[in-house]
């Protein structure tokens, strides 16, 4: 009874194309190489507060890379470890135009095991305005 072309289904639609965005999280903002973590560990400044560690160097990519370091000791399983590095993905992805050009390595601490979204979201916030602030200048050429 239903033959014929269907609808699109909207959750899959896209109803637009959309320009090039700022905020996207491309390949070139990650930091995925090992030298680069331990480069980032080695030399960089450290900030952190009850949710999170922060370890951040400049970097010569012209801007910022995040990098991830969630163990499963500290939080948990796949599942808790992978929606924590979500949150930390969008954070970052909406803070990334703040952000000088730096590499920064984020780890987790005890306390953001079952935190509210919320909070994490807050820690992180405060983390990104610290970095921006305190990085801005030193990571001019």
């Amino acid at each position: 009874p239903c033959q014929g072309p269907q609808e699109a289904d909207p959750l899959t639609r896209d109803p637009a194309p959309r320009p090039s965005s700022r905020l996207g999280f491309p390949a070139e903002r990650r930091v995925l190489r090992k030298i680069d973590f331990e480069t980032a560990y080695r030399r960089g400044r450290r900030f952190g507060d009850s949710f999170f560690s922060l370890a951040v160097s400049p970097n010569a990519t012209g801007g910022p890379r995040l990098g991830l370091a969630v163990g499963a000791k500290l939080i948990g399983n796949a599942v808790a470890r992978n929606r924590l590095r979500r949150i930390i993905r969008e954070s970052f992805r909406l803070a990334q135009h703040r952000l000088p050009a730096t590499d920064i390595i984020v780890g987790p601490r005890a306390a953001a095991r079952g935190a509210p979204v919320e909070r994490i979201r807050q820690s992180l916030e405060g983390l990104w305005q610290k970095v921006a602030t305190t990085c801005a200048s030193s990571s001019e050429p």
